[in-house]
């Protein structure tokens, strides 16, 4: 079975962690955030990540490669949710900027929130 491609919204406290686990364990990860100084600072945090667990020996270099190739930061919405099975929202809890989001037409339709 092939790695879910993952989109992950925010790349703050949360939401780098999220995108660094998702790469490690396989899949496609686009990471995007509102704030487009967020994503130099979360790829960043990433790389530390990966360098504490290269020194710890709890991945390998070939795994540190791999998350490169997988993880990519993506300023635009819309394309980091083009192409993604599964949608991770991890922005700011502050209800005036979720509804929006959930609504927001660069989200496809099988992403969006429901109202039951």
């Amino acid at each position: 079975m092939k790695p879910p491609r993952v989109a992950v919204l925010g790349a703050g406290t949360m939401g780098h962690g999220i995108a660094y686990v998702a790469a490690l364990a396989g899949c496609k990860v686009r990471l995007t955030d509102a704030q487009p100084d967020a994503l130099p600072l979360a790829m960043s945090k990433i790389e530390r990540l990966l360098e504490g667990g290269l020194k710890r020996g709890k991945i390998t270099e070939q795994e540190r490669n791999q998350v490169h190739e997988r993880l990519r930061a993506e300023p635009q919405l819309g394309a980091a949710v083009a192409t993604a099975d599964i949608v991770i929202e991890a922005i700011v809890e502050d209800l005036a900027i979720k509804p929006p989001l959930y609504r927001s037409p660069r989200t496809p339709p099988r992403c969006r929130a429901r109202r039951d």
